[in-house]
């Protein structure tokens, strides 16, 4: 997607390399599965994507960086039946145990209310 190129381009930048001529031969996809699909079958030398799909595929994975996604919910919307289900859902062993098997997940923080 796109936030994984411009994490691409700014690595290339920070390093000192024009991204332009690695763009032109680049094979681009549409998900971290597909990149690693690509590299599985030798259509592509490396790839970006998450952890979890390098582990799918069985790839050997290097992290570059890490991210934090959080759920913005309106206030009127937090207490609600959904909500509290989802939220619920974050802080149980299962939800633990599928993150951990996936890998690359922190999910140490996960159903904190981070700011009100």
């Amino acid at each position: 997607g796109t936030g994984t190129r411009a994490l691409f381009e700014k690595e290339l930048d920070r390093l000192g390399n024009d991204p332009a001529p690695i763009l032109h031969n680049a094979l681009m996809v549409d998900t971290h599965l597909e990149a690693g699909l690509a590299v599985y079958r030798g259509e592509s030398d490396v790839g970006m994507g998450i952890e979890a799909a390098a582990r799918l595929i069985g790839l050997d994975f290097l992290p570059l960086q890490e991210e934090r996604f959080d759920f913005v919910i309106q206030q009127q919307t937090f207490f609600t039946a959904p909500v509290q289900n989802l939220l619920a859902l974050l802080s149980t062993p299962a939800f633990a145990d599928l993150a951990a098997r996936l890998g690359g997940y922190d999910i140490a923080a996960s159903g904190r209310i981070i700011t009100s």
